[in-house]
């Protein structure tokens, strides 16, 4: 059994509201900062339990965000028997949005003995009062937000449901964040996802030249520091001349940043004592003007760091396992693509030319192609152009 709720605290001070929302807007970084919010919203009105929930309009899936406080398992519980008899939920899809309905508004009694079930394990938890309201996310998902009181404490009042009116506004603006946070945090997922596949390092450089952002195959290479380093937030590259050449460039990229008919950007071999050079390519980063942020500054660069010597999946075995292409299938459509003639393919991989046209009918078949050049096009396109490049495909023997 749930504790009886405190008596209904008067509505906060200016400083007391800075500190709620405070803990609403620190969310949008911080997820546990919105439990926090909800506990301090369930003392001031006197609440025993608090939930936030999304609801995807498409498919009418649920999910919680916070339960405070409640049993850990309250929200699966509900969501596992209770929740399609639910007559709070279907009144609050059906009166209109970002506003705090009473109990009696969202459910009357007509609705409570239609829906006896939900009413029945309402009562189990000693609950007899809720207040919620709904606020659209866009056009594909829904929040809704409920405080509710126990059978012991008197009914919510105009009070306490003006007070959660005011912070409507806050908490739809808050989720308008963490729905931009979740997004952006997808698309650095995948570019960080692709540098990873490539093999490619990338550092992020300010207007300054220091560095804001390193990826983890750049903070190896900087670790090593046999061939580029940082030091006070600063890239040098080892050798002189090749450092001289990419200052120039870096401080060429800022300069540009913000001018995007300019074209800019270059590339300066990091020659390295015992292997083949470290490839140094230096680009403006041009961000798009929603992007901008308010700490870093608008003029950037992006440095991104080739390491030939860095082992990645061979072009090759990438068409194998788009295609399903045997292997000497994949050495031939590979070849193919970098430029070689069917008479050099068939003496590379010790076969005759009929066997290779044979080969390449089977791989236009896998691959829906009619032609050669219809073939090199999708693999110029596709992943298999992103792998480590190999001096030369080895075949069986060689």
């Amino acid at each position: 059994m749930a504790t009886a709720p405190a008596p209904t605290r008067p509505l906060p001070n200016q400083s007391e509201l800075s500190a709620l929302l405070h803990h609403l807007y620190a969310s949008v970084t911080d997820p546990r900062e919105l439990n926090r919010f909800l506990s301090q919203c369930s003392e001031r009105i006197g609440a025993v339990s608090a939930a936030l929930a999304i609801c995807e309009i498409e498919t009418g899936r649920w999910r919680y965000l916070e339960f405070h406080p409640g049993p850990v398992d309250l929200a699966r519980v509900y969501e596992t028997h209770y929740s399609e008899d639910d007559p709070v939920k279907a009144a609050l899809l059906r009166l209109p949005p970002r506003r705090f309905y009473f109990s009696h508004e969202l459910c009357d009694e007509h609705m409570q003995r239609t829906h006896p079930y939900w009413v029945e394990w309402f009562a189990t938890l000693d609950y007899s009062d809720v207040c919620a309201a709904r606020i659209p996310l866009g056009a594909n998902y829904s929040c809704h937000i409920g405080f509710v009181r126990q059978s012991a404490a008197e009914r919510f009042g105009r009070p306490e449901l003006n007070f959660l009116d005011l912070l409507l506004p806050h908490l739809e603006q808050a989720l308008q964040m963490h729905s931009r946070m979740d997004r952006l945090k997808v698309m650095a997922d995948l570019a960080q996802e692709h540098l990873a596949q490539t093999g490619a390092g990338c550092v992020v450089l300010n207007g300054d030249g220091r560095v804001i952002f390193r990826n983890r195959i750049a903070q190896e290479l900087l670790r090593d520091g046999s061939v580029i380093n940082e030091q006070d937030s600063v890239i040098h590259l080892t050798a002189p001349t090749a450092d001289t050449r990419f200052r120039k460039l870096v401080e060429e990229c800022i300069l540009t940043s913000r001018l995007p008919t300019i074209m800019s950007g270059g590339t300066v071999a990091a020659p390295r004592p015992d292997g083949l050079p470290l490839s140094v390519v230096v680009l403006p980063y041009r961000a798009l003007a929603y992007a901008e942020t308010v700490i870093e500054q608008g003029s950037r660069a992006i440095v991104l760091l080739y390491d030939p010597d860095r082992p990645r999946k061979d072009p090759p075995g990438i068409l194998r396992e788009l295609y399903r292409l045997s292997d000497a299938e994949a050495r031939v459509c590979w070849r193919l693509a970098s430029g070689e003639a069917l008479e050099e393919i068939a003496a590379a991989e010790g076969a005759s030319r009929e066997t290779v046209r044979s080969q390449l009918k089977r791989i236009f078949a896998k691959t829906g192609t009619r032609r050669q050049s219809e073939l090199v096009r999708l693999i110029l396109i596709g992943p298999a152009l992103w792998a480590q490049v190999p001096d030369r495909i080895q075949s069986p023997g060689v």
